[in-house]
């Protein structure tokens, strides 16, 4: 009874254990499909929807193709999958809500282009954020430390 004991209580803790960070290659791929699949959103979104079908597609491919490298590059430099889509969706809550309450003519497009910022914002804010906050608790740290005798 003893043995299942402690083999439950060292499984509870290896699962307690904090995950380990992001490694950069699956950030990289991570924030990749999420900028393709925002390419293909805001693709959509900036069409003119005049074109038809072909004009969609048309967008959505452009969208696909430009897109990705930005988030490869946002991958590169820190940024994480799960920040980026909430900036996104709520760059895009509140370009259709200020398009709406504006009376814009194009929403849609409009919507697009604040949630391209929303997620600019969320890929790169919360990194440099991190950052600073260990910068000035490591310099704060190494203020207090040499204070004490």
């Amino acid at each position: 009874m003893d043995r299942q004991l402690n083999v439950r209580s060292t499984c509870l803790n290896i699962a307690a254990l904090p995950r380990p960070p992001y490694s950069l290659g699956g950030r990289v791929r991570d924030m990749t499909l999420l900028w393709t699949a925002l390419g293909a959103v805001v693709g959509v979104g900036s069409t003119s929807f005049k074109g038809g079908a072909i004009g969609v597609v048309s967008g959505a491919i452009a969208g696909i193709l430009v897109l990705p490298f930005l988030g490869a590059f946002l991958g590169l430099i820190g940024g994480r999958p799960q920040e980026t889509l909430f900036g996104a969706l709520c760059g895009s809550l509140v370009g259709a809500a200020a398009g709406a309450l504006g009376g814009s003519a194009d929403l849609p497009a409009q919507a697009t282009f604040t949630l391209l910022i929303g997620a600019l914002i969320g890929a790169t804010f919360p990194g440099m954020f991190r950052g600073l906050k260990e910068t000035f608790l490591s310099i704060l740290g190494s203020r207090i430390h040499s204070l004490i005798p």
